[in-house]
């Protein structure tokens, strides 16, 4: 039986983060700051979300993903190199921000995903 939830796929940039949720077909854009995680947030508060991936993107990535874990979602890291394999298996070929959320959200429900553990030393 498959676990219950929304899966969120969110595509990083410098600017924004492209999100698209799995299950409803929504995808909305925000910028990639604290304004921006907050709205974030808003969007996604009293949701059950079973997963968030984000695509590891130089860095930008870590606010949001600081700001989906102290909001207790559970963020997933995806491969970058394994997410083209993924893309190109399903026959996306196309290249964008919003389409890339989309196969984000797909890769983190079907293939195999662990949450993201942290070490607070690390992270300083």
């Amino acid at each position: 039986m498959a676990e219950k939830g929304l899966v969120v796929g969110i595509d990083v940039a410098k600017g924004w983060l492209d999100v698209a949720v799995l299950e409803t077909g929504e995808s909305f854009r925000v910028d990639n700051d604290s304004a921006g995680w907050a709205l974030l947030l808003q969007r996604l508060r009293g949701r059950r979300v079973r997963a968030v991936g984000l695509e590891p993107s130089g860095g930008y990535e870590r606010g949001a993903k600081q700001a989906l874990r102290k909001a207790g979602l559970p963020v997933r890291n995806v491969n970058p190199h394994k997410l083209r394999h993924f893309a190109r298996a399903l026959g996306r070929l196309a290249k964008n921000d919003r389409l890339d959320a989309v196969v984000i959200a797909r890769y983190t429900a079907d293939m195999p995903t662990r949450e993201m553990r942290v070490d607070p030393l690390r992270e300083q």
